[in-house]
């Protein structure tokens, strides 16, 4: 399959065992080629991608603690900035066809019952669900049911 068929996938994650983890799910479970994994460390990065139409994702898994350089970076800052960057897509009419996931490792009920606010494609806990699940889940949100 060709670059411009797959599905465009933007892990934002500053972790970089989850990040190996991650790409490795899609390397080991597209016998097909369907999917083209990115990943990057900060909001700033995804905000840059965001402005590139050609390579924009068609779906983003967003951490909720994402660290920047020169910014405040405690737990709830870097909550506040997911979150304003999650609302930033959801509410943008020009990335209204991108699909939105939290993937986190924060299981406080709270924080999920924030980005609720956002009408989010999918909230995931890191570790949830097996490699298939992951994939699975992808194709169902790409309306892709392969």
């Amino acid at each position: 399959m060709d670059k411009k068929n797959k599905i465009k996938i933007l892990l934002i994650d500053d972790d970089a065992m989850n990040c190996i983890y991650f790409k490795d799910i899609f390397w080991m479970h597209d016998k097909d080629n369907n999917y083209d994994v990115s990943i990057i460390n900060t909001i700033r990065e995804a905000e840059k991608l965001l402005e590139d139409e050609e390579n924009r994702p068609n779906i983003i898994f967003l951490d909720t603690l994402i660290p920047e350089e020169k910014e405040k970076n405690d737990v709830n800052s870097q909550i506040d900035r997911s979150y304003n960057f999650a609302k930033k897509i959801k509410e943008d009419k020009k990335f209204s066809d991108i699909r939105l996931v939290i993937y986190s490792s924060q299981r406080d009920s709270r924080i999920k019952k924030y980005f609720s606010k956002i009408k989010l494609d999918g909230f995931i806990f890191k570790g949830d669900l097996l490699p298939k699940e992951i994939i699975d889940f992808t194709n169902k949100i790409h309306g892709n049911n392969n």
